[in-house]
């Protein structure tokens, strides 16, 4: 924190906001498709239910009731497919800006809030302490899970 000061605490609360992200970003992702393999299984089940028992549907003329539940079935599950591709893109698009976004951040309060000069190699510096930094969040939550 020396060499950057009140920069270097910008860069890391950013870093934590975006380890926070990530971590609700998997909390989205697991559970949406943990969500979106028991409506498949209800859907196969029907299904399998339905052809096991193809003579019985026939005779009692419930085609339209399975087709029914098959199809409840059916939109319940691509509507968690469709909350697991959101949580997906919104995943990777923390992880992929929150890093550049604290770099940024960083060198815009370091020059013109601390009103300091970068030079190479103190501007070479922060980018390896940086990425070292974003590297250490953006494993945290995958860390704390397992640790969990």
């Amino acid at each position: 924190l020396s060499l950057v000061g009140s920069a270097g605490l910008l860069a890391a609360a950013t870093m934590f906001v975006v380890a926070f992200g990530n971590a609700i970003g998997f909390a989205i992702v697991f559970g949406s498709q943990k969500a979106l393999m028991e409506e498949r299984n209800k859907r196969l089940s029907a299904i399998t239910e339905a052809l096991t028992n193809i003579r019985i549907v026939k005779q009692c003329g419930i085609e339209t009731a399975i087709h029914a539940a098959v199809t409840r079935f059916r939109t319940a599950e691509l509507g968690h497919l469709k909350r697991f591709r959101y949580g997906i893109t919104v995943l990777i698009s923390m992880i992929t800006s929150g890093p550049k976004i604290a770099t940024i951040g960083t060198f815009l309060v370091y020059t013109l809030s601390m009103h300091e000069t970068i030079t190479p190699a103190l501007g070479f510096t922060m980018l390896e302490l940086l990425g070292d930094l974003s590297t250490s969040f953006i494993q945290l939550p995958g860390a704390l899970d397992g640790a969990l």
